[in-house]
């Protein structure tokens, strides 16, 4: 097994992907005693999916589950007696985005989509992939739902609520609203048969007057317009620290 440590005393185990041998509980628990007696805190073990007969013995042996992933299961085992355990659930927040696409006559961009709560019009978007920037992926998510190229123009506004319903668990939820321009208006739209039931340019003064459209959608929509009119949004900029580049989100008026 590879044991390395963490700046926060903790330790950390990970179990080679094979089953494991008869020793493993005495082992454990040798271990745990000198880890209590060393001052370490949290204890984690990651175990892959052939060594799954290690979790029996890790729950009897103090471990709670922290989270899953495809492969393999992580466990904690929190030490002191005398020191709160403060190590955080496992991220709970969901990412999501909706690309609100408005032409030069105009339109905004909707859709119906194929499984849906309703049978209103609403934005196409959906959840941000493991390492996308958010613009990026409500054009990714605008291209492959309704066939659109588009471009970015910026951020307005984000929906954030709780115990979401989301693959078979509850989380929490933030649903950024980014604003895009058609690349070329002369596109023709191609849905995305397998989750799009259609797909359409709807006159803005007709989505925010008639009954096809959610009130929570044409609040997104006046915002949108709004922004657009004043030149003002969420913009992003890249920047480094720690030796990592990463994005900074800024209210700013475009030039």
């Amino acid at each position: 097994m590879k044991i390395t440590e963490d700046r926060f005393k903790g330790v950390i185990i990970e179990l080679p992907n094979e089953e494991i041998d008869d020793q493993f509980d005495e082992v454990l628990k040798k271990n745990l005693a000198e880890w209590k007696a060393a001052g370490k805190r949290g204890v984690w073990f990651h175990v892959p999916n052939r060594a799954n007969k290690a979790v029996a013995h890790l729950l009897q042996n103090g471990f709670e589950y922290h989270h899953a992933k495809k492969g393999k299961v992580v466990l904690l085992c929190w030490l002191p007696e005398d020191d709160t355990n403060n190590v955080p659930e496992y991220p709970y927040t969901g990412i999501g985005v909706g690309g609100l696409l408005i032409n030069s006559n105009n339109q905004v961009l909707m859709v119906k989509e194929k499984y849906a709560f309703s049978d209103f019009y609403k934005l196409p978007g959906g959840h941000v992939d493991k390492g996308e920037d958010l613009h990026t992926a409500a054009i990714r998510e605008v291209k492959e739902e309704t066939g659109i190229d588009a471009t970015f123009k910026g951020i307005v506004q984000f929906r954030h609520f709780h115990d979401m319903p989301l693959e078979g668990h509850f989380c929490s939820d933030i649903y950024f609203i980014v604003l895009l321009e058609p690349a070329d208006e002369s596109q023709t739209i191609r849905i995305q048969a397998n989750e799009i039931q259609c797909a359409e340019w709807i006159n803005i003064e007709d989505a925010l007057g008639g009954n096809s459209v959610s009130d929570h959608n044409k609040g997104f929509i006046k915002a949108a317009r709004e922004c657009r009119d004043s030149n003002t949004f969420i913009n992003i900029r890249k920047e480094e620290a720690f030796s990592r580049i990463f994005s900074m989100w800024s209210i700013e008026k475009n030039a």
